[in-house]
């Protein structure tokens, strides 16, 4: 017995317990015994062959009908670690078939033998003893242990509770003097995972590869084909059906239609200034003269570093104009980041004010927009469209726009986009509609993608667009934005549109269109919006900055809230193809995981100075007509039978923070480099809420002081913007390795989010409110009057939160920059003592 049971521990020791199978649905929370059947037959000849290889191999034909499905399920994403289940006369047995290394059908066969062999020679009660074990106590929705079961000529074995997802019963037809006349049979599956077409396609692709594996044994299991020509149409040409017949342009030629058009409607609004579209292109065409004239041109990149405003479109606008392109550069940025960019780009000229000058290291050829030589300069300048001899000809291939992104190495990457990849963007699109009626509102840091949208989605239809006072705005602050303005278009990335949903929903009532993404979606929030503001078209946006900000969209209704886990990120937009693809670049089923690669006019053209990178993302396109190009996302999704993608998660070590793109080796980077930084890494920690919030852990040098978390999150705050911060960085001994001395990180400890001052109680009612908020803000048991909130994780979103509860709970005026300005809670009841009341809220009107 001891023999007995030693064999099965070690066979079934790490065996996963769940494969990752092309689910329907979701683990139910109790899983019932709901099953479809799905009959399936072989015909004698794909049976003679089973036969045949099984006697060229020295196997038996259950081994080859196991080999068979074994491969199929690795194909599917189920991994090369599978355990299937099957009968014998003694009853249930488990063969771990093993697929790693790449073999061909002809390898795979004698190992799924010699486990067969195995599991044969050791049955009697110690397999019994061993599957107890192995069963997960009090889960009731655990499915049955193995999931999969394939049976020959023998009745598949029973389950208790559960039943198995897939269990394929097969019996063997004899023909004259025992030839092979064909197998029949059916596939039982649970329903509560399963629907029934997946069933039936899954039956018809294992009749489908046993044909390719008996015709060709030799295959490589990574070349055996899983879809069928019907599906290579679908998923080719019928769902990426996009293409527009949309003559290619360059932005200052679009922008110049457009004020053609409407030259007296207002183009761009701030708290200050409304510019009409004359206006815009007047201002911008004086602007781009003094460009040119000091060598902006095609290829040539220009920085523009200036706090949200009118003044802001107006530089953008000219770069474009004189040929250049925008490096665009947020000025809450720290001082180091900001020489980073201007070192790693060596711009033409900056595009800032005389109180910005000074952030730069004077390293760059300044413009003033406030300067007196620059007045002076755009006074005498003309303010007619650049003609053909004022500038090198612009082409729709050229760039206008270079966006920084997280970088995995620790050193960002530039995307260098062209004026044809925002067209597509904007121009004629199939997920949004924009026209002269509309106010869209500017929301975004001039330095994320989106703002491509926001800016040029307006401009380049003949809407307005409204641009709110330099940082995040407060629910109360956007409500009040957005009725000023009349908004009726707002992006809002998915940390800030959850945080509106629980704070104020209404908020964004009068908004017609609303664009939200970055991150996954909260479906209850979804379900909250669409109940709460009838009539608003609600949109989840996904895309790389790669792709030109969005590649995918879906609108939401109410059918993808009602029982949903998560909400589609959708069908791809104009002019834009998506390929699901394994690691071979082979193409994946309906409802099968893979990498999604991008292809269509959206791609950048690379990434600027990094021709190594670019090759290894940006590759060929085995799809596409010669020179066609693809994008490697890194992000696993999955086609529905419908032609909608779902996101399933990443591939690599990329996050999304509060809708932001985070590398997390470029944070690790940044955090080595402190001066008592022995070793150190970065995760993503989850809380009960769902808040993502970065956490930093460091082994000091040997010798050197004690680590202050407070202190090396205020160094990397001089050095990285903010959503790259951790909201707490912790002191260890030693990181946690794996057995093969990787690091473990499930077994980093759970940060505490919490400050060391000593625990000062409130001393008032205002006091013990604001500690409350803050509190329930963050996510904490208790905050003291003298606790940091950001020792306790808040960051930006969690600020603009406090500052509404505060507003709405206390009846006073509290700006977002008030809560950074505090702190504490003992500063935040010295900033309410000081506030003027809230005014009443201010009555929506249309823009006109």
């Amino acid at each position: 017995m001891s023999t007995q049971l030693a064999f099965w521990r070690r066979t079934l020791d790490g065996v996963p317990r769940e494969l990752s199978l092309p689910y329907d649905h979701g683990r139910p929370l109790a899983a019932g015994p709901r099953t479809g059947r799905v009959e399936l037959r072989v015909g004698a000849e794909l049976h003679a062959g089973v036969a045949r290889v099984a006697r060229a191999e020295g196997v038996s034909r259950l081994t080859v009908l196991q080999a068979a499905l074994a491969t199929l399920l690795y194909r599917l994403g189920a991994g090369s670690d599978l355990p299937l289940g099957t009968a014998t006369a003694g009853g249930l047995l488990v063969v771990r078939a093993d697929l790693s290394g790449g073999p061909t059908f002809t390898e795979l066969l004698p190992r799924m033998a010699s486990a067969m062999r195995g599991a044969l020679d050791h049955q009697d009660s110690a397999f019994d003893r061993v599957m107890a074990e192995l069963a997960p106590a009090g889960e009731p929705s655990a499915p049955a242990f193995p999931q999969v079961v394939l049976t020959l000529d023998e009745p598949a074995p029973s389950s208790s509770g559960a039943p198995r997802d897939l269990s394929w019963e097969l019996v063997q037809q004899p023909g004259d003097d025992a030839a092979p006349a064909g197998l029949v049979g059916a596939l039982t599956y649970a329903r509560d995972r399963f629907e029934r077409a997946t069933a039936e396609a899954m039956a018809r692709r294992f009749v489908d590869v046993l044909e390719q594996l008996v015709d060709r044994p030799s295959t490589p299991l990574s070349e055996v084909e899983t879809v069928d020509a019907t599906e290579r149409r679908k998923l080719l040409l019928e769902w990426n059906d996009t293409a527009r017949d949309v003559p290619p342009a360059t932005i200052p030629e679009l922008f110049e239609a457009q004020v053609a058009r409407t030259p007296n409607a207002v183009a761009v609004a701030d708290d200050h200034v409304r510019l009409s579209y004359g206006e815009l292109n007047a201002r911008a065409n004086r602007l781009a003269r003094l460009l040119a004239a000091r060598g902006v041109g095609p290829e040539r990149l220009v920085a523009v570093m200036v706090e949200r405003s009118a003044d802001t479109v107006v530089a953008l606008l000219a770069v474009m104009k004189a040929g250049g392109a925008c490096l665009p550069i947020d000025p809450s940025y720290p001082t180091e980041r900001i020489g980073y960019l201007l070192e790693d780009t060596r711009p033409a000229c900056l595009i800032t004010t005389e109180a910005l000058l000074t952030r730069t290291g004077g390293a760059v050829p300044a413009v003033l927009l406030d300067g007196v030589r620059t007045t002076a300069e755009l006074a005498a300048a003309g303010d007619t469209d650049l003609g053909p001899a004022e500038r090198p000809a612009l082409l729709p291939a050229h760039p206008a726009y270079v966006l920084y992104t997280s970088g995995s190495t620790g050193r960002p990457k530039g995307v260098l986009i062209a004026h044809a990849s925002i067209a597509r963007l904007v121009c004629g699109t199939n997920y949004i509609d924009l026209g002269p009626g509309d106010v869209v509102s500017q929301l975004s840091s001039v330095s994320f993608d989106v703002a491509i949208f926001e800016v040029w989605g307006a401009l380049l239809s003949g809407a307005r667009l409204a641009l709110p006072a330099p940082g995040v705005l407060s629910t109360a602050e956007l409500r009040d934005f957005t009725a000023r303005h009349g908004v009726s278009v707002m992006w809002l990335t998915s940390g800030l549109f959850h945080q509106v949903v629980d704070t104020d929903v209404t908020a964004l009532s009068g908004v017609r269109q609303l664009l939200a993404g970055g991150d996954v979606l909260s479906v209850p929030r979804c379900a909250a919006v669409l109940e709460s503001l009838p009539g608003i078209r609600l949109v989840n946006g996904y895309g790389p900055t790669e792709n030109t900000t969005f590649t995918t969209t879906h609108v939401i209704g109410a059918g993808d809230v009602a029982g949903a886990t998560a909400v589609p990120v959708g069908k791809p937009v104009s002019d834009t193809r998506l390929y699901v693809l394994d690691s071979g670049l082979r193409m994946v089923p309906p409802g099968v995981a893979g990498e999604l690669y991008v292809a269509g006019s959206g791609l950048a053209r690379g990434y600027f100075q990094r021709p190594g990178l670019t090759a290894e993302r940006f590759v060929a396109d085995p799809f596409g007509g010669n020179g066609a190009r693809m994008y490697r996302t890194g992000d696993m999704v999955r086609w529905t039978a419908e032609g909608v993608l779902e996101f399933l998660g990443r591939s690599d070590g990329q996050v999304k923070v509060r809708g932001f793109r985070v590398e997390l080796g470029e944070v690790e980077a940044a955090l080595a480099a402190h001066p008592v930084v022995e070793q150190c890494a970065v995760t993503v920690h989850v809380t009960d809420s769902g808040d993502k919030r970065l956490v930093g852990y460091v082994v000091p040098r040997p010798g050197a002081d004690a680590v202050d978390g407070t202190a090396v999150r205020a160094w990397l705050g001089d050095r990285l913007p903010d959503h790259l911060v951790p909201s707490a960085v912790m002191a260890l001994d030693a990181l946690p390795l794996t057995a093969n001395g990787k690091l473990d990180r499930r077994a980093l400890p759970t940060p505490p989010f919490a400050a060391g001052t000593p625990y000062r109680a409130p001393g008032s009612p205002q006091e013990e409110a604001l500690c409350g908020i803050v509190a329930s803000v963050l996510g904490v048991d208790r905050v003291g009057l003298d606790d940091d909130f950001f020792d306790l994780g808040c960051h930006s979103l969690h600020a603009t939160q406090i500052a509404s509860r505060v507003r709405g709970e206390m009846a006073v005026e509290l700006r977002m920059r008030a809560v950074f300005e505090a702190v504490t809670v003992a500063g935040l009841a010295r900033a309410v003592a000081a506030a003027r009341p809230a005014a009443p809220p201010i009555v929506r009107r249309t823009a006109g």
